[in-house]
């Protein structure tokens, strides 16, 4: 699950794709997003199958899903 280490690599991450984007390095900022995503993809993952509960798998139409996004920010 999400630990300190976890999170502490996550603002690493962010940190790298930041700096190559400052740098206006676009190869290497792909590089570090491609390689942030596919680790953000796993740990998802892995929350997804220790906490099923708390994950809809069946999924709603874009506009239904922004409805009821706005009808539960509004309450």
């Amino acid at each position: 699950m999400w630990n300190k280490d976890v999170m502490r690599e996550n603002v690493l991450q962010h940190q790298q794709i930041l700096s190559a984007v400052q740098e206006r390095n676009p190869s290497y900022a792909k590089e570090f997003m491609k390689s942030h995503l596919h680790q953000l993809e796993g740990q998802v993952q892995r929350i997804m199958s220790e906490y099923p509960d708390y994950f809809v798998t069946e999924s709603l139409p874009t506009a239904e899903r922004f409805e009821a996004l706005l009808s539960g920010a509004a309450k």
